[in-house]
């Protein structure tokens, strides 16, 4: 997710072509149901745990990064595999555990304890999060679609107001190219699918739903912020080139992860009581 401020983007072209061909087969997927989406989730992972060992080379040596990779992976995929099953408290503590263990035992060898321990949480618990929310009983594929359309109109809003706008730059010293125009753009495309949603398929309220699609809006490009500061540090670009015009896949998923757990959290505190 990006809005940088520019006259022409060349990549316009391949981030189009990208999103005819992926966002088909993620909807699909999603619609399937919970293992079809868990299997999405388990692909995702592995390539997330490549991309997050390039994004953090700044911080490790070469067995510090296998490590960190290796362990955010593997942990990864046991949780959404315990998520699939249904077992999420399990799934909980083997993230929460897996992280703590996998820093403990990067200390130990003299690797990078922190940067390892956070690659479990980055990768595990936005997939864990989105999985808990496909299985809500009756309305769980409508609530990842409200999710997944929220960050998608955050990203295309945000790109395009703030390319056409320009103006007061968001962090400058994270992401020079980042405007308070796309941030509040980005924000107003996810209110607007908010109130569609509410409109036409529920189940949120109407205002509860344009003001929740905007908070998440504002966390998503948070997330697109923490990515970018990785990558500067890394000293890179992209954080990988998996997808022509987005780059990596952290690069297009950068704002879900942190929007996910997000809303997880929203209905957790709602249950019982109802969605917003």
């Amino acid at each position: 997710m990006g809005h940088r401020v520019a006259d022409a983007d060349p990549s316009l072209k391949g981030r189009v072509l990208s999103a005819i061909v992926l966002a088909p087969a993620v909807l699909a997927l999603v619609v399937l149901g919970v293992w079809p989406f868990a299997l999405l989730a388990a692909v995702a992972v592995v390539l997330l745990a490549i991309e997050w060992r390039h994004l953090i080379s700044a911080h490790i040596d070469d067995k510090t990064g296998d490590l960190a990779g290796v362990t955010a992976c593997a942990v990864a995929l046991l949780v959404v595999v315990l998520g699939a099953l249904g077992q999420y408290e399990p799934a909980l503590i083997v993230l929460l555990l897996g992280a703590a263990l996998a820093s403990l035992v990067a200390k130990a060898i003299g690797a990078a304890a922190v940067w390892t321990g956070l690659g479990v949480l980055y990768l595990s618990l936005p997939m864990l999060a989105m999985i808990w929310l496909r299985a809500v009983p009756q309305i769980g594929l409508t609530i990842l679609l409200w999710l997944i359309f929220v960050v998608w109109a955050t990203d295309i809003m945000a790109y395009f107001v703030g390319r056409q706008i320009g103006g007061r730059r968001l962090a400058p010293s994270i992401s020079p190219g980042k405007t308070w125009a796309g941030l509040w753009g980005g924000m107003v495309g996810a209110a607007i699918v908010g109130a569609a949603f509410a409109f036409f398929v529920g189940p949120f309220r109407l205002l509860p739903s344009i003001l929740l699609a905007a908070g998440l809006a504002f966390v998503a490009q948070v997330g697109d912020l923490a990515e970018s500061a990785l990558k500067r540090q890394a000293g890179v670009k992209d954080s990988g080139g998996l997808i022509p015009g987005h780059g990596g896949l952290f690069d297009r998923l950068d704002g879900l992860l942190f929007a996910a757990p997000v809303l997880a959290f929203v209905a957790l505190v709602a249950d019982g009581q109802g969605w917003p």
